[in-house]
């Protein structure tokens, strides 16, 4: 009986840690994944802007 809750309780504790570590790579994972999207986005946005500035009316007569 009592190998019985100590199993239970082994098992317990450590497929608790095996969640928190999988949580834990799972935000990194998603933190590095959004960086890299947000910093394509903006690259897109700047060439786009650069690229409306060159080719207003504006930006050519001056």
């Amino acid at each position: 009986m009592a190998l019985g809750v100590f199993i239970a309780w082994l098992w317990e504790k450590f497929s608790s840690l095996a969640i928190a570590a999988m949580n834990r790579f799972s935000l990194a994972r998603f933190e590095s994944s959004f960086k890299a999207t947000s910093a394509a986005v903006l690259s897109v946005t700047i060439e786009s802007f650069l690229s409306l500035q060159v080719s207003t009316p504006l930006a050519r007569a001056s």
